[in-house]
């Protein structure tokens, strides 16, 4: 996909200039962003990924980082719900975590309510990760 929309990165206004300050990707594999970052004359400023590969893809969170591109993680809450089952051992820890903390919290604040989607939206916040909220109708 990125060999063919490489044009636009190298079209200019009045020869000067780029038409395009500031670029976005989406759900690039590792390959496809380290051949953008060897080929492009401005650099992607952001990454919109599913929120799963905050835990699952380490070398492409790494290579982000390393090089400056924001994470923006979309599916955050529906993607957690629905991979209790594909990543069921994930979704386990995530579920002790969110009790201990509850556990510990509960005793200053009987209301305070702790679920694995708040775990989750915590460590995001934490390792400054933007989240893109949705609203579902089912």
């Amino acid at each position: 996909m990125f060999q063919q929309h490489q044009h636009i990165l190298h079209t200019t206004k009045g020869g000067n200039s780029p038409l395009i300050a500031s670029i976005g990707v989406s759900n690039f594999d590792l390959d496809d962003m380290k051949r953008l970052l060897q080929t492009a004359k401005i650099p992607p400023h952001i990454y919109q990924g599913n929120a799963w590969a905050v835990f699952h893809d380490p070398y492409l969170m790494n290579y982000l980082r390393e090089h400056g591109i924001f994470f923006q993680a979309y599916a955050v809450i529906t993607g957690i719900l629905k991979g209790r089952n594909a990543f069921s051992n994930s979704y386990n820890i995530l579920s002790r975590i969110s009790r201990e903390l509850h556990a510990t919290i509960n005793a200053e604040n009987k209301d305070a309510v702790i679920t694995e989607a708040t775990v989750v939206l915590a460590y995001f916040i934490h390792h400054n990760i933007g989240v893109i909220p949705r609203a579902a109708s089912s």
